[in-house]
């Protein structure tokens, strides 16, 4: 039920609203677990990784990495846009290290930008977007929700 509501602010907060869901509380819940996680991940990460002066900047950019190649519309997309980009950053070095020996390890950082732009340049919404166009149940599944959320829509605002 909190996924829904928050889902339903997510895509239309005055639609929500008039539905009976608790923006307010919804945006303050969403803070609130997303301010948790990141202080877990801020104090878990340096147990497992070096965390240098530069480690800021390399794993912010694999994190918008992964979810600008999956695709920024949902969570699925995400995941598999992160795992694509961790991936492909040590498959790309590994073959870089093969092909022009061990001075390609300097530049691992750089692979899942390259692997971003390409995708981006052949689908800007990511691979999520390329499935959704491609596959005709995620297709089908996304124009009935958003036929259903333009219904309740009208009704709404003919009342």
């Amino acid at each position: 039920k909190q996924g829904i509501a928050l889902r339903a602010v997510a895509e239309d907060e005055a639609l929500a609203s008039s539905i009976g869901v608790n923006v307010k509380l919804v945006h303050i819940v969403s803070w609130l677990i997303t301010g948790a996680l990141a202080g877990l991940a801020g104090g878990l990460i340096p147990l497992w990784r070096y965390t240098g002066l530069g480690f800021n900047d390399e794993f912010l950019m694999l994190v918008i990495a992964g979810s600008v190649m999956g695709g920024m519309n949902n969570i699925a997309g995400a995941l598999i846009g992160g795992f694509l980009t961790s991936t492909s950053q040590k498959l790309l070095g590994a073959l870089a290290i093969a092909i022009f020996g061990y001075e390609a390890a300097a530049y691992e950082p750089i692979y899942p930008t390259l692997l971003i732009a390409a995708i981006l340049m052949f689908e800007p919404e990511g691979i999520m977007g390329y499935f959704e166009h491609t596959h005709k149940p995620l297709r089908d599944l996304r124009n009935r929700v958003d036929r259903i959320r333009r219904r309740v829509s009208e009704v709404i605002h003919a009342t």
